[in-house]
């Protein structure tokens, strides 16, 4: 009898699969489970998770997505709930450019041509360090003399752009959830969600067992085993706080870098 094969992309199949097995619904009926335990993966654990891994959508502002008299307001779209908007790509920024350097050269009395000159020369180690050195006091001047392009996200759809101008073909990166197939979760996150969305599931349970904690019975009264669910609230606090701690981290995320 041949094995069974991993699916090509992580699904919600998967998930219930894991927690039927965790269950021991290889030998017994699972209590909640088909519907009622997807719609508790899709309800709870997918916002959880993409609160700290969030599925990161790019989208193209097009002049009919602004808001009609509301100078810097454009509306988003996406296909699944938009959370925050990261960041604007294809705007200014203050790196170094040609457009930086007239101010730059002022103040040091230099033409541009004699700096572009300097900076491209890598003859020689004295040359190469003051070229360094030259493009660091570059950078901060650009950054101090430029004005960031930053953004305020009105729920559910609307984004608002600082300072106030057209920004029609700008691009903004938006955090927003999972879709509920699961398949926007790459393989190297499985675990960390299964084992949300086993808690979040067990904690649905916990719910509805402590209903019935203590049946009467004509044999006497009967008390549910409730050990494995003493410990869930308090685990699950625990997994977000590793994810809280960690989530900084994850790739293509934007970083602070202090010197």
């Amino acid at each position: 009898m041949p094995l069974p094969q991993l699916p090509s992309a992580f699904n919600l199949n998967y998930v219930m699969d894991t927690i039927y097995m965790r269950m021991g619904g290889l030998c017994r009926t699972v209590e909640v489970k088909g519907m009622d335990m997807a719609t508790i993966i899709v309800y709870q654990a997918i916002p959880l998770y993409s609160k700290y891994f969030p599925k990161e959508d790019i989208v193209i502002i097009n002049p009919s997505a602004q808001v009609p008299g509301r100078e810097g307001f454009y509306y988003v779209k996406s296909d699944t709930p938009i959370m925050s908007v990261s960041r604007a790509i294809g705007l200014m920024d203050t790196r170094s450019t040609m457009g930086t350097m007239a101010g730059y050269n002022a103040g040091r009395n230099l033409s541009t041509v004699d700096t572009i000159q300097t900076m491209c020369s890598i003859t020689g180690s004295a040359t190469l360090s003051y070229t360094l050195i030259d493009h660091f006091n570059l950078n901060n001047y650009a950054a101090a003399s430029t004005l960031p392009i930053t953004t305020r996200f009105h729920p559910p759809n609307i984004v608002e752009f600082f300072p106030k101008q057209d920004y029609q073909g700008a691009g903004l990166v938006l955090f927003t959830m999972h879709k509920n197939t699961l398949e926007t979760i790459g393989w190297n996150m499985a675990d960390e969600f299964t084992t949300c969305a086993w808690l979040v599931y067990v904690q649905a349970l916990k719910a509805i067992f402590k209903k019935y904690e203590k049946i009467q019975s004509i044999f006497g009264e009967i008390n549910l085993d409730m050990e494995q669910f003493n410990s869930v609230e308090s685990d699950l606090k625990d997994l977000q706080e590793k994810w809280r701690k960690y989530s900084p981290f994850r790739a293509n995320n934007k970083r602070w870098y202090v010197a």
